[in-house]
């Protein structure tokens, strides 16, 4: 709700380019927790209310409110088992594409705007592959510290 208040901007933020989103993320947090019905049309009733014209793009519009609208309404999308590993990279990798696309797009949109999406979607799950690995590094590292920790004798003993 208070995300909402930016998106109508009875509230402004002094933030820069792009529009503040925070009321989409948290929309499609509480659409895909939604396990009740009433939930579940709330959820729908303010996607309806609140993405068109966000976007100033009605095409772009549809598209969210259709992703919004399935993911409060269906449990599962069936695709082909080929696709699965690309899509669940493609899922866990979607917020580094959000957070790099616009690094990347830009540059390749006046060549091919489909390359241009496809370049950002592999450099977001570049940068995913990468932040996931150096997480699992500085967590196994921490952890060989704290068991050296654990297991060496107190300062000032001879051991």
């Amino acid at each position: 709700a208070a995300g909402l208040l930016t998106r109508f901007e009875l509230v402004h933020l002094s933030v820069p380019n792009p529009k503040p989103v925070l009321w989409l993320f948290a929309l499609g947090w509480a659409v895909a927790r939604a396990r009740t019905l009433p939930r579940r049309l709330a959820g729908s009733a303010v996607a309806v209310l609140a993405v068109p014209g966000f976007f100033g793009n009605p095409a772009r519009d549809a598209t969210i409110l259709a992703g919004i609208l399935l993911l409060a309404w269906l449990p599962a999308i069936p695709v082909p088992a080929g696709l699965h590993r690309l899509l669940g990279l493609l899922a866990a990798s979607s917020l580094y594409a959000y957070l790099t696309h616009w690094l990347v797009y830009p540059w390749l949109s006046p060549a091919s705007p489909a390359l241009a999406v496809a370049a950002s979607l592999a450099a977001g799950a570049a940068y995913w592959a990468l932040a996931m690995r150096t997480m699992g590094a500085a967590g196994r590292w921490r952890a060989r510290r704290r068991a050296r920790s654990r297991t060496a004798p107190p300062l000032g003993s001879s051991g």
